[in-house]
């Protein structure tokens, strides 16, 4: 019963990485018929830039040097993309305490790593750039805060993360001139212009 339909992917491998048995995620998340998957080798599918740290990990796992290998790596689709997926897997030993056979649990994280990236390439922008740039949640906070807007403004991020842009803004028009660059915002999708922050507000 421990490869039947289940929430996460998983298979039983032979101590030389030959898959015997898998669950119908793992052959949805990888395109595969389970009789199609069912004799093919671990590492003929996983990334050839992860093959190498899953053989040394593998090897150790064998020897009893951890108990358990968790990793993100690559498995390739049958259509032939990349699924990045947290493998989580484990030797089982017969009375002897002698490797019988391998388990795995895997999971898809191809989303959750794409998004990683998306907010790694984010904070290199917002580094990087030398404009002012204010990026602020629905509910109107900041949430992101240039070194640009930094060094313009003098502000910190730990100073602004979560306040709204009024912060900002002189206190005679603050309100008014926020209203006037949403409205500019939800209109042409960006606001360019000058702002007076009003000085000595932390």
């Amino acid at each position: 019963g421990a490869c039947r339909r289940d929430p996460i992917g998983m298979c039983l491998m032979a101590l030389d990485g030959t898959l015997q048995r898998v669950n119908q995620t793992l052959c949805d998340m990888l395109g595969y018929a389970q009789d199609e998957l069912v004799g093919m080798e671990n590492l003929a599918i996983t990334h050839p830039d992860d093959r190498a740290r899953d053989i040394t990990l593998t090897r150790e796992a064998l020897r009893g040097l951890h108990d358990r290998t968790l990793i993100e790596k690559r498995l390739q689709h049958k259509q032939g993309h990349w699924v990045w997926v947290e493998y989580n897997g484990c030797v089982v030993r017969d009375d002897q305490q002698q490797p019988a056979y391998m388990m795995a649990h895997v999971q898809d994280i191809t989303q959750r790593r794409a998004n990683e990236l998306r907010l790694q390439r984010d904070a290199t922008v917002l580094t990087r750039i030398s404009e002012a740039i204010v990026i602020t949640g629905a509910d109107g906070r900041i949430t992101e805060w240039s070194q640009g807007a930094q060094r313009m403004l003098g502000y910190t991020s730990s100073e602004l993360l979560g306040h709204t842009p009024r912060r900002l803004i002189a206190q005679a028009d603050g309100q008014s001139r926020i209203d006037e660059i949403r409205r500019v915002v939800a209109d042409q999708g960006q606001w360019s212009g000058e702002i007076e922050h009003a000085p000595g507000v932390a």
